[in-house]
């Protein structure tokens, strides 16, 4: 409606006219539908873009990943199962210039297991790197490692690290990998060498100590049998003041080494260590005998041995360490004494 006035009559006149618009409504609608389709696939577009963006981002790690293993790895390889098939990643020319840059995975471990490494380690390598039996291996786990001698470079680690999976949760792909752990190895023999040493140590401190409490156990049952004996002695002749003042000498004798020797035995980390101090003191020769004479007069006498000492030097006084000295002796006239038949003579 157009409204206006007459100038001549001063009347309002209106106009009134109308206009088909279904053309333009649809045309307009058409626009405003193909304003949202078109921030739909803007939505769409900056979604597939983030997921671009993650794929980009997982696939620059893994490059990293695949460049950071290339430095702790000699030789790398991508292998699809189900082809059988491989691709290196990188490698040495050694390894290359055997089984190539890609393939057949099977036959390139085979080359591996023939060409390159150790008969001894080889039987072992080929059972890990079986391609055949390699999804049910790998059903648990995503690793599985192997050593290896290498004819050239030595002790090797191989790795076999799961890829992708199948919905069953199968193996499809794996990365092969191998270092070397040579200076690994030295360190392992080093530690092993010195846990051995000190296991041989340890057994060793043990016989030193087994064989000391049995060799004392035998030393101290002499100066004990001599205590008994010549208390049983002094009680049957606690009359006669003479011959008990000599039982009670020959038992203070026979107590005093019972003594040093009980010392001895007390000093036991000196013993496990295999390191014993000489604890050297002014004695006398002549003294030793009369007091290990003393301990097997009993034993002398209830045999019927008869028993003569020649000692030929020229000085008696000495300095030795007393103990181990009478300990010495104690042991080569016990065993005189043991082995001697009745009657017999000990010189």
């Amino acid at each position: 409606i157009i409204m206006t006035k007459d100038e001549v009559t001063g009347e309002t006149i209106g106009f009134v006219y109308t206009k088909d618009i279904t053309h333009e409504e649809l045309h307009k609608r058409e626009i405003e539908q193909k304003l949202e389709e078109i921030e739909a696939l803007n939505t769409q577009l900056e979604k597939k873009q983030k997921e671009y963006e993650d794929i980009n981002e997982e696939l620059s790690r893994k490059i990293d990943q695949i460049q950071s293993m290339s430095k702790v790895y000699f030789a790398s390889f991508y292998v699809d199962i189900a082809k059988d098939t491989f691709v290196e990643i990188n490698s040495v020319p050694s390894v290359r210039d055997k089984i190539g840059a890609s393939g057949s995975a099977q036959e390139a471990l085979h080359i591996l297991c023939d060409k390159m490494v150790t008969p001894e380690t080889a039987e072992n390598l080929r059972e890990v790197v079986d391609l055949s039996t390699i999804r049910e291996r790998m059903r648990d786990t995503d690793v599985i490692t192997a050593e290896y001698v290498n004819l050239t470079s030595g002790w090797c680690r191989f790795y076999m690290i799961s890829g992708d999976r199948d919905a069953d949760g199968n193996v499809k792909t794996l990365f092969l990998a191998a270092r070397n752990i040579r200076e690994e190895k030295l360190r392992e023999e080093k530690q092993n060498r010195k846990m051995e040493e000190a296991r041989i140590e340890a057994e060793r401190a043990s016989k030193v100590k087994t064989d000391f409490l049995f060799n004392m156990s035998h030393d101290i049952r002499t100066p004990m049998n001599a205590i008994i004996g010549y208390t049983e002695l002094l009680k049957g002749h606690l009359d006669d003041r003479k011959l008990a003042e000599d039982y009670i000498g020959k038992i203070e004798t026979a107590n005093d080494f019972l003594l040093s020797l009980i010392n001895n035995v007390l000093e036991m980390a000196r013993i496990e260590s295999g390191k014993v101090v000489l604890d050297e003191s002014a004695s006398n020769i002549h003294a030793f005998w009369d007091a290990l004479h003393a301990l097997f007069e009993a034993q002398i006498k209830n045999k019927g041995i008869t028993c003569s000492c020649n000692i030929h030097i020229e000085h008696s006084d000495i300095i030795a360490d007393e103990t181990k000295v009478r300990e010495i002796l104690l042991n080569i006239l016990s065993n005189a004494v043991k082995y001697t038949a009745q009657g017999g003579s000990v010189s």
